[in-house]
């Protein structure tokens, strides 16, 4: 399965990945079956299309077996979560998706989804993809994440998807996109995110 997340440049990028990354200081390790594909979505206003980067699954290796289970056990913690009624839907190793479902109490005052959801659901996808792949006993925090809103969040069930673009033992890059599931080509919103792991007192 591949997943569709923004990237400010596809040459930077295709010429990163790479099985080996010498910059690379995290613990997670690339695959050799990592793939992608670029390409651009349209732009109503007549600017700049936005880019992205298709980055398929599996495409990174956790640095302890018992990955899985922490960013669970945050998810259950995480009482915005709860307020949103977001759902986490999958994970795996540099990626998460979370889901939810359109709600009068999650829109502004046109119908459409509103930002801060938006912003709220990607920022915690990408966080969570990020802990996937950081030292056991790891918490994440955002430091700053950029959000592109592509058009208006209208629809019934919605998917926050967070990538790992680079992984690192202390500061991991990310990206992520938010789609309508019946509609998953045409994205709404992309972010792209920088998350720093910290280890509680």
């Amino acid at each position: 399965m591949a997943v569709m997340v923004a990237a400010p440049s596809c040459e930077n990028l295709a010429a990163q990945r790479q099985t080996h990354d010498p910059w690379d200081t995290g613990e997670g390790t690339l695959s050799t079956e990592s793939a992608q594909i670029s390409g651009s979505t349209g732009n109503p206003s007549g600017g700049h299309a936005a880019s992205f980067v298709i980055y398929r699954t599996g495409m990174f290796s956790p640095s302890h077996p018992q990955w899985e289970q922490p960013v669970r056990d945050s998810f259950s913690r995480q009482g915005l979560m709860a307020a949103l009624a977001i759902r986490l839907h999958s994970l795996a190793p540099g990626e998460v998706r979370l889901r939810f479902d359109l709600a009068t109490n999650l829109t502004q005052h046109h119908g459409f989804v509103h930002a801060g959801v938006i912003g709220s659901v990607l920022d915690s996808a990408c966080g969570w993809a990020s802990q996937t792949l950081m030292p056991a006993g790891t918490e994440v925090l955002t430091v700053e994440y950029k959000l592109n809103l592509l058009r208006p969040a209208t629809g019934a069930t919605f998917e926050g998807v967070g990538v790992v673009t680079r992984p690192g033992a202390t500061i991991t890059f990310a990206s992520g996109q938010l789609v309508e599931i019946n509609d998953p080509e045409r994205p709404i919103a992309t972010m792209t995110a920088t998350l720093i792991g910290a280890r509680p007192d």
